[in-house]
């Protein structure tokens, strides 16, 4: 009987190859006779990759963005670039694709666009007010009208579309949209992410934005190559021409196409060939449907909460097995690629956070992901919802890797320019429903990953009313959002019942981390168990034995085998996960013994495995490591601010890209503001010029000893012209002690260390009444500069430094830009501030706009190196004078501490250096350099030699040619004032003696809190009184940069050794000439300014 079967399905192999070649045959002949397209081929001009709508929603193209998600996006199309415009034409030989096709018997028409350029008295003119008027968020005059010309372009796109329809010649058109080169960004152009524009070989001058339409194609997204050549070659084969060999174009139309009929007509072949075999195979093939929450905690479900409304979850676990060890990574994106691929996160690089909204990565190419294994085996694929392992792929939010994703068309996800995210739950339940309906007779694998219950909490007003009972506000939102996703889930399950796939689908929900967690330790982001272990169970007919409790092991890797042993395929030997089930099914004991919950070895290293009953951390769990309760009736400034300051108050959750970005452009820096301008002036350490105490306030009758010979005098001794632009704040109690008389040829500043930004009056009111002063401070050389009482100073001193590079001529000139931003108090014009709509708390708007004005400033002064013919000859150096002031809008953050404490977040600053006379450039450079070195690195590259007493030293073979750096240790300070506090670091080892100051903990930025938030937090922090600390501390920076882990115990030779050497320095310290208050300073004797002349100097 076998025999005659296989007979049977041999005869109808052969039958079907027939009428495949015959179908064929005559389709081919059917389709010579066919009338030939129209093409309409539509060019751009100067279109940027970010200007369209499919890239950047911020544009208004409703046309083109019909016609390209239902054509097929070109997503790497590719047009040549022009340095320069000559007046050249093409040869008159060459016959281009128009004259082709007329002699093809074809009609040409083109258009072109004459204006391309334009200045800004004539910029309203270019473009309608109706266009203009649709930007009115958009404050760069040039991009609002770009932006309304794209409109108004997009408009004319849809009439010519309208007529096509009414004419009837739609259904034989070919539409081909591109643009002629990338977008210019000085006229308002963007080709963001893409590095470049016009004119350049750079992707954002070379990739253009593009698609094809026409009722022959079936819609989608390619990723193949296509060059602007190709047209003619493809136009020429539409038209039924043939290219001449010779040329570079290609015909793509087999690329374009090729989800057409010729596919589909090979895909019935294939189908009707293996109709047996298939039909066979998919008595063993189940559905698959993979629910994946979002940040779903433990105590979040209602079989471990009951407060908690999850009917339609409960019942489906009660039937199935509900998994009570289950385990998941500590983050999303690391518990998807676990799902994903069958390998711990580690192995595939995922150890280490999430992947962020704009990082260029995802899962390796090389990696086989579960979803292709499953279409290899006959399976449909389907992603619904949150991606995070698999996107920005050549700058499109799409998702591929064998998951299909839908483009949906009309769907109401926007409502104006806003998001309706409150729809977005919804929206992912009804394409799992349609999905479901659509399937037939292949086996689906339905990956349903919804965003409940991630911030931000969001849900219709329906759902938060059904927890009364819950005050907190937080909670109950965030409650009403899992009823919600819970209520889709119903929906899911039944439409696969509807549809009669019920019978041969598993369905198995999970989280992709913790979130609610209590009664387990810890939290998302920890490898604790309340942010590893997650609700989890199966459900399906197809379990043999169902309505249990399961402790038994298993792990997200786990999925990955159990699901491809399922469908009939073998996962390989090397993954990390195994086949669970005979576990889930006939609850035999689990195929895992132990499981790694993650190793981190990215920045503080963070490792942790069971093994049985046990298991074991090394290395840091994470933060918050406690046990917190949910708040169901509690208010949200109850158990929650405790929460919040258990948070606060210890380190950081999560080591973000932040932590990099410091790195990468990080020198080490002293503590204190005068410090690091003293050590940067004279080469000394701040102790050995009697500096390391306090702050030189106003009535200071100090400042650097005369006897130091200071980096200007240095330099206009080696013939070069000396300005200071800015902030001085190294005594101006004599004359002499003042920026002119010590070596600076010009001075266009301010004496003190801090004043309002516009009226430039430097004030404090204090207790006595003799320590109270006001008076205004601002200098043009020695003459108060009364005529710059209400400009901002980041501009005054922005357009000072440009002056000074437009009158230099021959001689070299030293510049010293010394910016008041963004030291308080914190003020800004309000166009800056405005660009940050999402920080609510005001200090730290105020400070990010003022971040942003003085680096406008910084670029106006680049240009203007330029434009003046400097820039080639120029060292450009960019530090700050110690770390931020979290108190005032500043954050240090992944760094431990503040501005004046000798932790690594006061004395590690963001630095660079810029120049064309770099030898080597474009790198991170991770070794360490001082304040004091510039000094010693300036004198030498001008031609000097610094004295040998001098402790800093000449950097410039490292920072020019990348060579060692010719520092192995520094010394942060010692202070011996009062409390005595002393920091050295030799190597990567950092020894800490005595009181290293406070605030001392580890602050993230409060970008969406009001001022009540964690600034609240800090000040606490700051407030407490510490008892000062005896014993050294030692800290190894290169594996422990947040200075978490106190090794001197651990290591009491390197401890003691680092102690002699600090010890060595001590030797060398000078008196502090912290000197009490002179009242003789106070402006109300110099005519309301803060004016020299009533000390005398110290020699």
């Amino acid at each position: 009987m076998h025999v005659k079967k296989s007979v049977v399905i041999w005869i109808l192999i052969v039958i079907a190859f027939i009428i495949g070649i015959l179908t064929s045959v005559v389709l081919r002949s059917r389709n010579k006779k066919q009338q030939r397209p129209n093409i309409l081929f539509i060019m751009a001009d100067d279109l940027g990759w970010n200007d369209v709508s499919w890239h950047n929603k911020d544009i208004i193209t409703p046309n083109l963005h019909q016609l390209a998600t239902q054509g097929v996006i070109l997503n790497q199309s590719y047009h040549f670039t022009f340095r320069f415009f000559e007046p050249l034409g093409l040869p008159i030989s060459l016959k281009t694709i128009g004259q082709q096709l007329q002699l093809l018997g074809g009609i040409l028409a083109t258009a072109r666009q004459s204006i391309r350029q334009f200045s800004e008295d004539s910029i309203h003119f270019l473009v309608p007010k109706k266009y203009f008027d649709m930007y009115p968020n958009e404050t760069n005059n040039a991009r609002r009208v770009y932006s309304g010309m794209v409109t108004a372009f997009d408009e004319s796109l849809g009439r010519i579309i309208e007529i096509l329809k009414k004419s009837g010649q739609y259904d034989n058109t070919l539409i081909v949209f591109t643009s002629d080169n990338g977008g210019e960004n000085i006229y308002g152009g963007n080709n963001w992410p893409l590095r470049g524009g016009k004119q350049t070989i750079w992707e954002g001058g070379t990739r253009a934005v593009g698609f094809v339409h026409s009722p022959l194609l079936k819609k989608g997204f390619i990723f193949r190559l296509i060059h602007i050549v190709d047209w003619f070659a493809t136009f020429l084969k539409l038209a039924g021409g043939k290219p001449d060999p010779e040329i570079d174009s290609v015909d793509q139309w087999s690329t374009l196409s090729e989800n057409g009929p010729p596919i589909l007509i090979f895909l019935t072949i294939g189908l009707l060939i293996s109709f047996g075999l298939i039909h066979e195979q998919k008595q063993r093939q189940p559905n698959i449907v993979f629910i994946v929450a979002d940040d779903l905690g433990w105590n979040d479900i209602s079989w471990n909460n009951p407060d908690v409304l999850t009917p339609n979850l409960h019942q489906l676990a009660n039937d199935g097995v509900i998994l009570n060890q289950s385990y998941i990574q500590p983050l999303c994106s690391p518990t998807r690629a676990a799902f994903m691929t069958g390998y711990y996160p580690f192995r595939v690089g995922f150890q280490n956070n999430a992947l962020g909204s704009l990082e260029p990565t995802g899962l390796p190419l090389h990696l086989q992901t579960l979803a292709e294994k499953l279409q290899s085996l006959a399976y449909n694929t389907y992603l619904i919802g949150n991606d995070q392992i698999i996107f920005l792929q050549d700058g499109i939010w799409v998702s591929v890797r064998g998951l299909i994703l839908r483009i949906i068309e009309d769907l109401p996800l926007f409502s104006g320019s806003t998001m309706a995210t409150k729809r977005i739950m919804f929206l992912f339940t009804q394409e799992a429903i349609n999905v479901i309906k659509r399937e037939k007779d292949q086996p689906f694998f339905l990956v349903v990953a919804f965003q409940a219950v991630h911030e931000p909490l969001e849900v219709p007003q329906r759902y938060s009313d059904l927890y009364p009972n819950t005050t907190n506000v937080y909670r109950r939102i965030y409650s009403g959002m899992v009823t919600a996703m819970d209520e889709g889930v119903g929906k899911i399950i039944k439409t696969l019942k509807d549809s009669g796939h019920y019978d041969n689908t598993l369905e198995v929900f999970t989280t992709d981390n913790g979130g609610d967690n209590w009664p387990l330790r810890g939290n998302k982001a920890t490898i604790w168990e309340g942010g590893t272990r997650g609700p989890a169970f199966v459900h399906s007919p197809l379990l043999k034995i169902k309505g249990y409790v399961s402790n038994k092991l298993i792990h997200a890797v786990d999925w990955f085998a159990t699901f491809l042993t399922l469908a009939g395929g073998k996962p390989d030997d090397d993954i990390d996960g195994v086949n669970q089930w005979p576990m889930l099914s006939e609850d035999q004991p689990s195929n895992r013994r132990e499981l790694v919950y993650n190793i981190d070895n990215t920045q503080v290293y963070s490792a942790a495995i069971r093994i049985d009953d046990y298991k074991l951390i090394v290395g840091d769990a994470g933060q918050p490591n406690g046990w917190y309760p949910v708040p169901v009736a509690m208010d949200t400034s109850d158990l929650f601010t405790v929460t919040f300051q258990e948070w606060s108050k210890v380190y950081p959750l999560v080591f973000y890209p932040q932590l990099y970005n410091l790195k990468k452009c990080a020198s080490a820096k002293n503590q204190f503001v005068y410090s690091s301008r003293a050590s940067f002036m004279t080469g000394y350490y701040p102790f050995r010029v009697g500096l390391q105490h306090g702050v030189l306030n106003p009535l200071k009758a100090a400042g650097i000893p005369l006897h130091f010979l200071i980096l200007p005098q240095y330099m206009s001794n080696l013939g070069y012209k000396t300005t200071l632009v800015g902030k001085w704040h190294l005594g101006f109690c004599s004359w002499a002690y003042t920026p002119n008389h010590r070596g600076f040829t010009s001075f266009f500043g301010y004496y003190n260390g801090e004043e309002t930004y516009y009226s430039h009056v430097c004030a404090r009111n204090n207790t006595p009444a003799n320590d109270s002063y006001s008076g205004y401070d601002f200098r043009l050389n020695d003459k108060v500069g009364w005529e710059f009482n209400g400009t901002y100073s980041t501009f005054l001193f922005t357009q000072a430094a440009i002056n000074v590079i437009k009158s230099q001529k021959h001689e070299p000139f030293f510049l010293y830009v010394a910016f008041q931003a963004v030291h308080a108090p914190l003020e800004v014009p309000q166009n800056y501030t405005d660009l940050y709509p999402n920080i609510k708390n005001e200090y730290r708007k105020k400070f990010s706009g003022m971040v942003t004005a003085m680096d406008e400033g910084v670029g106006k002064i680049i240009k203007s190196l330029k434009d003046s013919g400097h820039y080639d000859n120029t060292l450009v150096v960019f530090t700050t004078d110690n770390g931020g002031q979290n108190l005032y809008g500043g954050n240090n953050w992944p760094l431990r501490g503040n501005k004046d404490t000798i932790w690594e977040g006061g004395t590690r600053g963001p630095a660079f250096v810029h120049s064309p006379l770099l030898k080597i450039k474009g790198y991170v450079s991770n070794k360490l350099i001082h304040a004091v070195d510039w000094f010693a690195t300036f004198i030498t590259l001008a031609g000097g030699k610094p004295d040998d007493d001098i402790d800093g030293v000449n950097q410039w073979p490292m920072l020019s040619e990348d060579q060692p750096s010719n520092r192995r240790e520094f010394v942060y300070n010692i202070d011996n004032t009062n409390a005595y506090g002393a920091a050295i670091r030799i190597d990567d080892y950092k020894l800490i003696v005595g009181d290293a100051g406070e605030p001392s903990g580890w602050y993230p930025a409060p970008e969406v809190t009001d001022a009540t938030g964690r600034y609240t937090v800090v000040i606490q922090e700051w407030s407490k009184t510490k008892p000062p600390v005896q014993l050294p501390q030692l800290y190894n920076l290169k594996i422990d940069p947040l200075e978490k882990y106190d090794l001197a115990t651990l290591q009491p030779e390197k401890a003691a050794f680092m102690l002699n050497r600090l010890l060595q320095y001590q030797k060398k310290i000078v008196p502090s000439i912290h000197l009490p208050n002179d009242p003789e300073g106070n402006p109300i004797h110099w005519n309301g300014t803060f004016s020299p002349g009533w000390c005398q100097p110290i020699h």
